[in-house]
């Protein structure tokens, strides 16, 4: 049992050392790993608790570089995908769930390694939709919600607090929902939250020494260390 709370310390504290140093890759790092230890069924709503924790005070930091009127769009998007994709977590084998985890890792790491570019598109919002959507569908299912609209913005390229504050006021308000969906559905529970306080001091220490560690080595690098972590952890759910 005592080996078994040390290895959950163990992902928390790289999921939030990944955020503190490449400031971002918690529930990346951390959801993937945590479903092969335990079932999805936890380990998704587990996670989203930490992550709208720290969306939260992300947004206070940039709510003044909000733009609302770019963020519409992908929310009422998502708002009819959190639905499918919380009903798809209660419902779907744990297998698939994994296979489900594996595959949205992947797409985020081919796309950041071969894909993303500098250059800017002028991309519709229409795609800001369904990127919304499809962030709704993996936010409820898996509780990594990235992907879709991340790759959206960066084809955007909009200025940087801009993007970073859009895109927090998003995961904020889908996390919203997300967290109300699982509640309605029975799949976050006390028994979740209890564990959620038990493991917080550790989210916070390996937070704290990411961000040290960040002052005194090159992001790039530590980023392609994580990409290729990542890439590993997703072939292997999707594999097993």
């Amino acid at each position: 049992m005592m080996s078994y709370y040390i290895l959950i310390s163990f992902i928390l504290f790289l999921g939030s050392f990944a955020l503190g140093t490449a400031g971002f890759g918690f529930a990346l790092v951390s959801v993937p790993l945590l479903s092969i230890v335990v079932s999805p069924k936890f380990a998704v709503p587990f996670v989203l608790v930490y992550g709208y924790g720290t969306n939260f005070f992300l947004l206070l930091r940039f709510k003044e570089y909000i733009n609302w009127q770019k963020a519409w769009p992908m929310i009422m998007g998502a708002l009819p995908g959190i639905p499918v994709g919380i009903y798809t977590l209660k419902y779907t084998e744990d297998m698939v769930i994994k296979k489900i985890v594996g595959g949205a890792v992947i797409i985020f790491v081919l796309w950041n390694l071969f894909v993303r570019t500098e250059r800017s598109y002028t991309v519709s919002r229409f795609w800001g939709l369904l990127a919304g959507f499809a962030s709704g569908i993996l936010s409820g299912a898996c509780g990594i919600s990235g992907p879709p609209v991340v790759m959206y913005v960066t084809l955007n390229r909009w200025e940087k607090n801009l993007t970073r504050a859009t895109l927090q006021f998003f995961f904020f308000v889908m996390g919203t929902g997300t967290l109300f969906g699982l509640i309605i559905e029975k799949v976050l529970t006390l028994q979740v939250l209890r564990f959620n306080l038990l493991y917080f001091p550790v989210v916070i220490l390996g937070g704290v020494t990411g961000y040290l560690f960040f002052k005194r080595t090159s992001p790039r690098i530590f980023n392609g260390i994580l990409l290729c972590l990542l890439l590993a952890i997703g072939l292997f759910l999707v594999s097993s």
